[in-house]
């Protein structure tokens, strides 16, 4: 993925990053919305089963007043509640993204946001965020975490790529400069694309540089992509 995304000319990589990031931020956001209405659904249900048995409320109604309170909300109003869902919740079952979140992944979400934080002081002293950067300061938290058990090469390159560090539901806003490369020993000017990653909470579209991608808010990290500059590739 990070072969192909480098050899692709200028704008067609952030066309690229922009569709990359519309999956990702739909997968992530939706997972949490899901995640919040069925906790809704199950703290009402058993809210409910303290009123006598003659008062109470069906789990199928409980879904559908659930899922109106939310869709009547702005920018909620494809949110549905599935009552096969809950119940397997009731039933004591985990969701999919549960599973995979506790079994399939290194980082926890303190983690992450770690990550980010890792991120934001790169960009704030110009510093280009490669792969031998981000796998450093990844492998350090994990040894730190899991000790032996984590393995001593540390995550694989396949989990560095650039798009890889969307964990979370981040979006792109293009900007372009020409900053004097921060390698050492470097004193040339390269022209690079910035691209911040920001928390998406509304997105609405603006169009900046003819394309149309998310208005974000909250910045929260910036990665630099520079270009033509093969000492800084990895």
């Amino acid at each position: 993925m990070h072969q192909k995304l480098i050899s692709l000319p200028f704008r067609q990589k952030i066309e690229w990053l922009a569709r990359l990031n519309h999956r990702l931020y739909k997968s992530k956001y939706y997972q949490r919305i899901k995640k919040t209405t069925v906790a809704d659904v199950v703290n009402t249900y058993w809210e409910e089963q303290e009123q006598p048995a003659e008062d109470r409320k069906s789990l199928q109604t409980i879904c559908q007043e659930v899922q109106g309170r939310w869709q009547s909300k702005k920018g909620y109003a494809s949110v549905t509640v599935s009552r096969d869902t809950v119940g397997r919740r009731l039933d004591g079952g985990r969701s999919f993204h549960q599973v995979n979140v506790e079994t399939n992944t290194w980082l926890i979400y303190e983690e992450e946001e770690q990550l980010i934080t890792f991120c934001v002081e790169l960009a704030s002293q110009r510093f280009p965020l490669n792969h031998q950067a981000l796998k450093l300061h990844v492998d350090a938290i994990l040894h730190t975490q899991l000790g032996t058990s984590f393995p001593e090469a540390g995550v694989g390159t396949d989990w560095t790529v650039f798009p890889g560090v969307t964990y979370c539901p981040l979006g792109f806003l293009l900007e372009g400069t020409t900053q004097y490369c921060s390698w050492e020993g470097c004193q040339q000017a390269h022209q690079y694309s910035m691209v911040q990653l920001t928390w998406k909470d509304h997105c609405s579209t603006k169009d900046r540089g003819g394309l149309s991608l998310g208005c974000r808010q909250d910045w929260v990290s910036a990665w630099w992509r520079f270009e033509g500059t093969s000492h800084l590739a990895s």
